[in-house]
């Protein structure tokens, strides 16, 4: 008899942390969680915060895998952390998921002009300034780093 005095609390137990657990995973919680982790991540990356940033937007857009916004801010938070190949991919996420995106657009194309500049400027330290093809390289690294850094 006192060995069934002990199991039915623990059955009682068991039921009410399974129970407990499902309430848990209801569609509302999870909608509440995951606007709780918007806000947080918006937060870090308002105060400049862009790792603790990244790390919240890559988990809303791998929970919200059809939100293009998600995989934008991805990309933004690789920009401002110098990891520019990461940003290319992220920003080709969020265009995947909504082309017409020209923000997405013009962040894409802002971090790849700007390795290419760096692969031109790689070129001019590695080829002869006399060579012909640097004279052109040179013209076109020129008038890039012109509008992509207001350079003149």
């Amino acid at each position: 008899m006192s060995a069934s005095i002990l199991i039915k609390p623990l059955l009682w137990l068991t039921l009410a942390i399974f129970l407990s657990a499902c309430v848990a995973n209801t569609p509302v919680s999870k909608a509440k969680h995951l606007m709780a982790m918007d806000q947080q991540a918006q937060g870090y990356y308002q105060a400049g915060d862009y790792a603790n940033a990244l790390e919240a937007y890559q988990f809303l857009s791998n929970e919200m895998k059809t939100e293009a916004r998600y995989w934008y801010f991805v990309g933004n938070c690789y920009a401002r952390l110098e990891r520019p190949k990461e940003a290319v991919e992220a920003y080709r996420e969020a265009l995947v998921r909504r082309p017409d995106d020209a923000k997405a657009w013009h962040n894409l194309v802002l971090v790849e002009a700007k390795l290419l500049s760096q692969r031109m400027a790689e070129m001019s330290q590695a080829v002869p300034a006399d060579h012909p093809l640097m004279l052109k390289v040179d013209l076109i690294h020129q008038r890039l780093n012109g509008v992509v850094f207001g350079e003149n």
